[in-house]
């Protein structure tokens, strides 16, 4: 072949579309096969269609991946729905507070230092035992146990408590405090689960309310007064407790512009405290304060009277109280007297003057 021939030959190779139509289709060299000419790939091919293949090898392995989370996630939850039916047919249950009934019972109004009964019952709605249950009860200010014993923070073992099990306790108490004050108990239920010394607990809360004060009070004064007069205030205390309330302590609240002058029998504290020791059923205390009143004319002035208790804390827990007002009056004639000029208690005399 002469060089004309193969540069001929040359340009129909590089020439597009350019075809060999006497060119055998197939080419054994050293046992190999050559491929057909039109399943060569070749830079003149249409650029669309080479996106298209990409694209479809690039959104194989997206699907392919969404298939085996849709797998993974088919195959959790088949698992899950037969664990819950393996826990139900086998009657396993979950321990939960919410399966913890506690239940209070008292009367609804109870008087002052009067004895009564409190009933707290526990029931174990669980399918598993409670072990070392505490009943944890924690009454306010005024509670007494039957043997005059004031109460705060009590514990009260109740042990094991079996499933479908009810145990009760019942406490006999006394209330103390004023006419139709309100005091709330707290019930708190520890226990512990078979192998765990995890401590778990479920509260429950009660409100009592006192028909009757424990003490009663009552203030005798005059209805009306002349400003800067004396005048007397009796405070009679009687207990209606049925127990006998020990140290009990008597507190005066006095008005603006009142001056204390003495006092039968004489303040244990200050001007307004008194001891009054231990007081008996029925047993009655009497107190007399004396003094002076400033106040315009037709002022009104509170008086108040307290029996009770100083508790632990060092604060007065009243169980009783009383309060009454008197009207101050400014007197048509007033009579004064003057030495010198002067009020008695600035003026000098002389010898001899």
């Amino acid at each position: 072949m002469d060089g004309n021939s193969l540069k001929k030959l040359k340009d129909r190779l590089y020439r597009r579309n350019e075809s060999f139509p006497d060119r055998k289709k197939e080419i054994r060299i050293s046992n190999r096969s050559v491929k057909k000419e039109e399943d060569l790939p070749t830079d003149w091919e249409n650029p669309v269609q080479q996106k298209e293949i990409k694209t479809e090898e690039t959104e194989r392995p997206i699907f392919l991946s969404m298939k085996k989370i849709i797998i993974i996630a088919v195959s959790f939850l088949a698992i899950s729905v037969l664990a819950v039916f393996y826990f139900w047919s086998r009657g396993v249950n979950i321990i939960s507070s919410r399966n913890i009934g506690i239940e209070i019972k008292s009367p609804v109004g109870v008087k002052g230092g009067e004895i009564f009964f409190l009933d707290i019952s526990v029931e174990n709605k669980n399918d598993s035992a409670l072990e070392l249950s505490d009943l944890i009860v924690v009454f306010p200010d005024g509670f007494f146990s039957a043997d005059d014993q004031a109460l705060g923070r009590e514990r009260y073992s109740l042990d094991t408590i079996k499933p479908g099990e009810t145990k009760k306790k019942t406490l006999e108490l006394a209330l103390m405090g004023e006419e139709n004050e309100i005091k709330e108990i707290k019930a708190t239920l520890e226990y512990r689960l078979q192998g765990s010394n995890a401590i778990f607990a479920k509260d429950e809360e009660y409100q009592i309310k006192i028909s009757q004060p424990a003490v009663g009070v009552s203030l005798i004064i005059p209805q009306e007064i002349n400003a800067r007069q004396q005048t007397k205030i009796d405070a009679e205390v009687v207990s209606n407790s049925e127990m006998i309330i020990k140290d009990m302590v008597l507190m005066f609240e006095y008005p603006s512009g009142f001056q204390f002058v003495k006092a039968d029998p004489k303040p244990s504290s200050k001007n307004n405290i008194w001891k009054m020791g231990d007081v008996s059923s029925s047993q009655q205390r009497k107190i007399s304060v004396y003094g002076i009143i400033e106040g315009q004319d037709l002022e009104e002035k509170a008086f108040k009277a307290s029996a009770g208790i100083i508790n632990k804390d060092d604060v007065f827990v009243p169980f009783g109280s009383s309060s009454q007002t008197l009207v101050v009056k400014k007197p048509f004639l007033d009579m004064a007297l003057f030495i010198n000029g002067k009020n008695p208690g600035d003026a000098i005399i002389y010898p001899g003057e």
